[in-house]
């Protein structure tokens, strides 16, 4: 049974969802500048081997918490095609 152990960025901006910087098993990581605009900085990583846990953390959000709300409403919590874990 191998493990996997991969995660991705996400950077919520005006124009949306941006995806970031990101590794994935047995390959080098993939290096992507956080956009100059970004209100809220998202990791998704899986990991573990038989059983996948998937966490989310909030690495980064910017100061104006209302700018931040308004994009998270027209935009979602959630970048397109991740899942939140249960």
């Amino acid at each position: 049974m191998s493990a996997t152990n991969e995660w991705r960025e996400w950077h919520l901006t005006p124009a949306g969802w941006q995806p970031g910087s990101s590794r994935k098993n047995l390959q080098p990581t993939q290096q992507v500048a956080a956009p100059a605009d970004r209100m809220v900085s998202k990791v998704y990583r899986e990991y573990g081997a038989g059983k996948i846990t998937r966490t989310v953390t909030l690495a980064w959000t910017a100061p104006d918490s209302l700018a931040v709300a308004r994009l998270l409403q027209q935009y979602g919590e959630t970048p397109p095609g991740e899942t939140e874990p249960t």
